[in-house]
């Protein structure tokens, strides 16, 4: 058996990822799960790999940005019993006029991919050790100030079939039971 069918979930339902599913699913795919205890054998749970569709052109959304959650850069989410609660303003995801366009394009890429099953790993897909940044090192900190655990990173083009990707990187904080994930493309 490999790494992935013993710890990987591919396309989990927003059920299974998010404590409030309704509001949050128009604009967040959830790729892929992962058992934290392939990280961390004392870690219990599972988190997840989301892509998301915030709009870096509508500047109205900025307002609702703050130190987790940064415009096309970076996610944060608290685990609630294990589900995910997103760190900011769901505002954080309102599209301009002309962005709605593309998030129906990519749900529709996301519901064909999911339905095909993706091709989760072909680019990227590590675990635990050092992330392979894309860009510069991005590492976030807790709100206590100390460098969170690197998880691992996936390749979003893995998961859609008509989707320019980016390197998603996951990291985790048990003291706070924190969720962020740092986006960086080419």
């Amino acid at each position: 058996m490999s790494i992935r069918s013993l710890y990987l979930q591919k396309y989990p339902a927003h059920t299974d990822v998010f404590v409030d599913p309704e509001p949050i699913e128009p604009w967040t795919f959830p790729l892929c799960s992962l058992a934290l205890k392939k990280v961390n054998p004392l870690w219990e749970g599972s988190v997840s790999w989301v892509y998301s569709l915030e709009d870096p052109y509508n500047e109205a959304a900025a307002e609702f940005a703050n130190d987790l959650c940064v415009l096309d850069m970076q996610l944060s989410f608290h685990r609630e019993q294990g589900k995910y609660r997103f760190a900011a303003d769901l505002g954080f995801f309102r599209p301009s006029a002309k962005w709605v366009r593309f998030v129906d394009e990519v749900r529709a890429s996301y519901r064909e991919s999911r339905a095909k099953g993706g091709s989760v790993g072909k680019k990227a897909l590590r675990f635990g050790g050092r992330p392979k940044w894309t860009q510069s090192d991005a590492t976030p900190v807790d709100p206590s100030g100390n460098k969170m655990h690197f998880i691992g990173q996936v390749y979003s083009g893995d998961f859609f079939w008509s989707l320019v990707g980016k390197d998603l990187f996951l990291f985790y904080s048990p003291e706070h039971d924190l969720v962020t994930q740092v986006s960086q493309g080419t």
